[in-house]
């Protein structure tokens, strides 16, 4: 999959595991890297397994949750211009193969 970032400062978390241990602790940091590493290989989001995925709202927007050692977890929203649709209305999380990183949050 494609990864976008909301903001610079997640960009940099992301990316650097030295920022990101700073902010979060080394253990955190770990699995954050090994996270984004899983969401960049899946085709899918329905295809990472680690950190409990699963859906939920963030900001009023559908997104997905990926746990990471509490209290942590990532929020990703489907990043296409316009995004896959079930006929519910739902994102089809299926077709999604560009998400943005929105929040890095306790």
């Amino acid at each position: 999959m494609e990864i976008t970032f909301d903001t610079k400062e997640l960009r940099d978390l992301c990316a650097d595991e030295e920022t990101a241990a700073q902010k979060l602790g080394s253990v955190a940091a770990e699995s954050l890297k090994h996270r984004i590493s899983d969401i960049r290989a899946a085709d899918s989001i329905d295809e990472v397994l680690a950190g409990k995925p699963r859906t939920g709202i963030h900001e009023g927007a559908e997104c997905y949750f990926i746990d990471l050692p509490p209290p942590f977890r990532v929020a990703v929203v489907p990043a296409h211009g316009t995004p896959r649709m079930k006929p519910d209305g739902s994102a089809d999380w299926s077709r999604i193969r560009r998400i943005k990183v929105v929040s890095l949050q306790p």
